[in-house]
């Protein structure tokens, strides 16, 4: 098999599952999601996306046969998922490091942008709690959101009460998350660092171009 991009296999994957019932279609989507995010920030992605590629191309093979999903991957697929997880090769702390940085940086490139660090009539007011306190905020909800995908994408539980469960999950840690994040804003400005005029403004200009290269490289990396 030639190597492709994850973005390849994750195409040509949804391509070849259109053609099955929309039974099959929606079990083998809910195995995807639960492949692709139960170990996020752990496993490479291109291996799994391999995997369900060549998945796929089995369950449409055994579809012409009149062999259905469950009956050809199992009635409760959480475990063989979780075995095959167990089989695909893991991400260098540093990659694993990079998909968290991203996740983080665009929060804080937001809270920096916006002046969310606050200021006072002379000066911008750098304040690293706010900072830490969103990277920890983000991090739980991150992990509590993939918990639900996780448990409610291979559980039994009716379709229609899985997603209404799932989505009051979800819309209580996005409520949680942001009361959280508006609690910051209460941290006294006392505890922060004070950039003064033209320091603050030559800063923002050099962290707008940072990002900029930063997301040059990663473009020209993914599309090399």
């Amino acid at each position: 098999m030639s190597e492709h991009s994850s973005q390849w296999y994750r195409d040509q994957t949804n391509q070849l599952i259109q053609s099955l019932s929309k039974n099959d279609q929606q079990y083998f989507e809910d195995l995807q999601l639960y492949l692709v995010t139960k170990k996020a920030f752990s496993r490479d992605e291109l291996a799994i996306q391999k995997s369900l590629y060549t998945m796929a191309q089995d369950l449409v093979d055994a579809s012409k046969d009149g062999i259905s999903a469950s009956n050809f991957f199992g009635k409760k697929p959480k475990k063989m998922a979780d075995e095959m997880l167990t089989q695909m090769p893991k991400i260098s702390l540093r990659e694993r490091l990079e998909l968290i940085g991203i996740v983080v940086g665009i929060s804080w490139l937001y809270l920096f942008l916006s002046g969310g660090n606050g200021r006072d009539d002379q000066a911008m007011i750098l304040n690293p709690w706010k900072y830490l306190g969103v990277a920890f905020i983000e991090g739980i909800c991150l992990a509590l959101i993939l918990w639900i995908v996780n448990f409610y994408t291979v559980s039994t539980t009716h379709r229609s009460w899985k997603r209404f469960s799932a989505g009051v999950l979800m819309a209580l840690v996005f409520a949680g998350g942001a009361a959280a994040w508006i609690w910051l804003e209460e941290i006294p400005s006392q505890f922060g660092i004070k950039i003064l005029y033209p320091w603050d403004v030559g800063l923002i200009v050099l962290s707008q171009f940072l990002v900029h290269c930063i997301f040059g490289l990663k473009c020209r990396q993914s599309f090399a």
